[in-house]
């Protein structure tokens, strides 16, 4: 239940960010889980907590997100699916805020994706609606949303090699008027 980064974590930070300072065009990934055992208010604060300290300490060391940047969200739910079973899917996950829009809109982030079904946590915070960084996301950015990805062994080759950066094709199918499509991404190193 705490979200405050221990020793450990500090140093695997540390490493991180020393990456990425050599290598500013490298994407930055996060990986978690929302917690189950709390109210969802209590989740919801916990989530946000965790991701604010990483977010400070990595902002402390210099990482910058760019424009024209795709944010790849690798949450580990899909992975925790396929291991655990696909009961809960929907029930709720990690993802983004809404609190996330404003920034990705000053980061002029062209698309995220990610390898839950939504991009944004759920359930979102009190409130806000159903989807709401959907809303505004798609609605008033223009911005294009790639879900359900399987990032897992992109994940694996960029730790191996310690490459963070590639460029991301996922080209939809040419239907027209449409405004969503699946797609086939692919990450080239």
């Amino acid at each position: 239940g705490g979200w405050g980064r221990k020793g450990s974590t500090r140093v695997s930070l540390a490493k991180v960010a020393g990456i990425l300072e050599a290598y500013p065009g490298l994407k930055v990934q996060v990986e978690g889980y929302t917690d189950s055992v709390g109210s969802d208010e209590f989740n919801q604060t916990l989530s946000q907590n965790r991701a604010a300290a990483v977010k400070d300490f990595l902002a402390a060391q210099g990482v910058s997100v760019g424009s024209g940047d795709i944010v790849v969200l690798r949450t580990g739910w899909r992975r925790k699916a396929l291991v655990e079973g696909w009961e809960n899917w929907l029930a709720g996950h990690p993802g983004l805020g809404l609190a996330c829009a404003p920034w990705l809109h000053d980061k002029e982030v062209a698309a995220v994706v990610s390898d839950n079904w939504g991009i944004e946590v759920s359930p979102a915070a009190e409130g806000t609606g159903i989807l709401p960084l959907h809303c505004v996301l798609i609605r008033d950015l223009g911005m294009m949303l790639g879900e359900i990805l399987d990032l897992e062994e992109l994940a694996a080759d960029c730790a191996a090699d310690g490459v963070w950066d590639f460029f991301l094709s996922a080209a939809p199918l040419r239907v027209v008027g449409g405004v969503g499509s699946p797609v086939r991404p692919l990450a080239i190193k």
